[in-house]
Formats: structure tokens, C-alpha cells, sequence
């Protein structure tokens, strides 16, 4: 059935701007839920304002089609706002802000909610080098998406965890940890260390493997899963480098992946490394956008 006005989530995302951290997420937003209402707009931000080009670039990079180049303030859409069914806010200082311009608390959550490590808040980018520009984004866009399936809102039939490890060391300690743990839970396990696979490793925990195979469909990467192993938990992983993970694990293919394998049983994700040797990476925390917990896993 398709959806009506009545029925359309409303969802809106914002943050202090309106020039980096709600305006990707809510395009991410609409990405994935194309039937929804997705806005986005700044506490501070000024009507008009162009979108710096850095954050075009990143969009670019990503894949991502921005619905607009110049940025919305909160004082010329209080309409919206006060419609909408469910606000993420970037920090907790804005809920006040909003509940003041008569929008209900209890309908705003805010990207610094539930946060259990400090690593993990995504903080405004404006003053940070290029290269922690992307992570934090990642980061906004990873506590948005979560927040929104927390609340209810497109659901996966089941439960999908991550753990992100913040070293090579923390993957490897970990390995071993997230197959007991999903054992455990009778989840299936997917390694997305899509960056540099190690596929030696899955194949030493001799356990059953459903492999990613990657291809090009009308130039465009995409993978597909091999059939399916006997009716236990298995392990998914794939043998190959891909390119551009970040625009990748964004996609509506990486999100049809998930959500086939969701269909079958809870599913645990264990990302690549998010930092080595002082470089960040923003592709865990992309991926982890993909969970139904509004928290990574600790293991």
C-alpha cells in the first residue's frame, strides 16, 4: 500500500548551521527512505548561505545528492518543525531552543543521546582539518540514522548490531569475540572491513561463510551474496579490496544486503579499524548507521 500524506513519517535533522552534519544526514535520510518527508535546518544558520564547497565534495564522494545548496534556518520553518513527527537535534543545547519555539521534547532526540564514549559524539566540523571534516559527518550521519530506527521508523526485521574497533589490534582481539557473541545471540556475523578484507582470518575460525562477491553493474560497484549455508549462524565476509567504501556502505545496494540478512536472523556487523597509525577513517562509523542500537558494541 502506498503511503499517503497522513501516513508519511516527517522527519527533520538539525543542527547549528545547517551546513554540514543535518544537511548530509538528512540527505542520507532520504537516500534510504525516499517515501518519507526529510528536512533539515540550523539553530544559528543563516537563509541562504552557500554550502561550503567541502561539503559538496564529501557529498559528492559519497554519492550522496544534496536536496539544496544553500542553508535553512529554524526561525523560517518553525511550521515544519512543529509538524514533524520525530527531530534529531546535533547537540542536547538545541532541545530547549526548539521546545521554546513550542515543538514537543518528547518528539526530539538529540545525535549526543546515549552516547557511552566520548569517541563517538559527533561534534561540529567547522574548525576541524579536512580529513576529520569526513568522520565527524560520519559520525552525525551514524547517531541520526540510529535514532531514527530506535524510534521505530523503518525497522529491520531484526536486530542489527555493530562494533567498531578503533585499532587493527581491537580488530583482531575482537574476531574471535563477535563470532562467540553472535553464537550466543543465533546471529549471523558480517566482517565490512571492506578497506583491506582479511579474509584469512574468517576462514580460520572454520566456521560457515557466505561470501560478498563484488561486481560492476552499469559502471556502478555492487555486491551480491552467495547462497546461503546450512540454516545456522554463519559468517559473511568477502575476499575482495573495494573502492570507495564510504560511497559504498551509503548504497541502496549495501542497505538491500542488510536488510536480507536481517531477514533471516539478528545480524552483528564487526567494521574495519576506524583509526590506524593517526589516520581516521569515516567509513565504520557510515556503516554503523546501519544499526538498530543507538550505541556500537562494546566487546
Amino acid at each position: 500500500m502506498m503511503p499517503t500524506e497522513s501516513t508519511v513519517p516527517k522527519i527533520a535533522v538539525v543542527c547549528r548551521y545547517n551546513q554540514a552534519r543535518s544537511v548530509i544526514s538528512s540527505a542520507v535520510l532520504a537516500r534510504y527512505f525516499p517515501d518519507a518527508k526529510i528536512s533539515s535546518a540550523g539553530i544559528d544558520a543563516v537563509d541562504g548561505s552557500p554550502i561550503p564547497e567541502s561539503i559538496i565534495e564529501i557529498a559528492n564522494n559519497w554519492g550522496i545528492k544534496l536536496p539544496y545548496l544553500t542553508s535553512i534556518s529554524t526561525s523560517s520553518v518553525v511550521a515544519d518543525l512543529q509538524e514533524a513527527d520525530f527531530i534529531v537535534v546535533a547537540e542536547n543545547e538545541f532541545i530547549p531552543i526548539l521546545t521554546e519555539l513550542g515543538i514537543s521534547d518528547q518528539k526530539v532526540k538529540s545525535m549526543q543521546d546515549e552516547i557511552f564514549a566520548h569517541a563517538f559524539i559527533p561534534f561540529d566540523p567547522v574548525d576541524y582539518h579536512d580529513n576529520v571534516v569526513s568522520v565527524e559527518i560520519a559520525k552525525a550521519v551514524m547517531t541520526t540514522l540510529q535514532q531514527v530506527r530506535s524510534k521505530g521508523f523503518f525497522p529491520f526485521k531484526n536486530e542489527v548490531e555493530v562494533f567498531i574497533p578503533f585499532s587493527f589490534e581491537d580488530f583482531e582481539n575482537g574476531i574471535k569475540r563477535m563470532w562467540d557473541y553472535a553464537q550466543e545471540k543465533n546471529a549471523n556475523l558480517l566482517f565490512a572491513d571492506f578497506r583491506a578484507p582479511h579474509f584469512s582470518m574468517v576462514q580460520n575460525l572454520s566456521v560457515p561463510i557466505r561470501e560478498m562477491i563484488k561486481s560492476t553493474k552499469n559502471g556502478v560497484l555492487e555486491v551480491t551474496l552467495t547462497a546461503k549455508p546450512a540454516d545456522t549462524p554463519y559468517v559473511i565476509s568477502t575476499r575482495y579490496e573495494l573502492d570507495n567504501v564510504e560511497k559504498f556502505v551509503l548504497s541502496s545496494n549495501f542497505e538491500d544486503c542488510i536488510s536480507q540478512l536481517a531477514d533471516e536472523r539478528p545480524l552483528l556487523i564487526i567494521t574495519g579499524p576506524a583509526e590506524i597509525e593517526g589516520r581516521q577513517f569515516a567509513e565504520p562509523f557510515l556503516i554503523a548507521s546501519h544499526a538498530t542500537k543507538s550505541s556500537p558494541l562494546t566487546i
